[in-house]
């Protein structure tokens, strides 16, 4: 007879993760929305680069998406530096 481990998130699943054999939750929601977060600022500034150095793309619907993704990286990035200085991370093998 074959054993069966049932790998679950529990933040997504609760239902699921009625098992004794459930793994622990492995999600790194905190550094990953961090990283992402980071990213996105990064390219926002990349892009903004553009209209604001070499005064090419000056329409208003590009800077205002620049500003859009900027907001974003740094929403996130605040989120998942909020997220792990409360330490909201459930704890697991990491």
């Amino acid at each position: 007879s074959s054993s069966v481990q049932i790998l679950c998130i529990e933040a997504c699943a609760p239902s699921v993760c009625k098992s004794s054999v459930a793994m622990v939750c492995e999600c790194q929601w905190g550094l990953t929305t961090m990283i992402f977060g980071f990213i996105i600022v990064c390219a926002a500034g990349v892009f903004s680069f553009f209209p604001v150095v070499l005064d090419l793309f000056k329409y208003d619907w590009y800077i205002m998406l620049c500003w859009a993704w900027f907001i974003l990286g740094a929403s996130l990035l605040s989120f998942g530096c909020i997220y792990e200085c409360l330490g909201c991370q459930p704890q697991g093998r990491w």
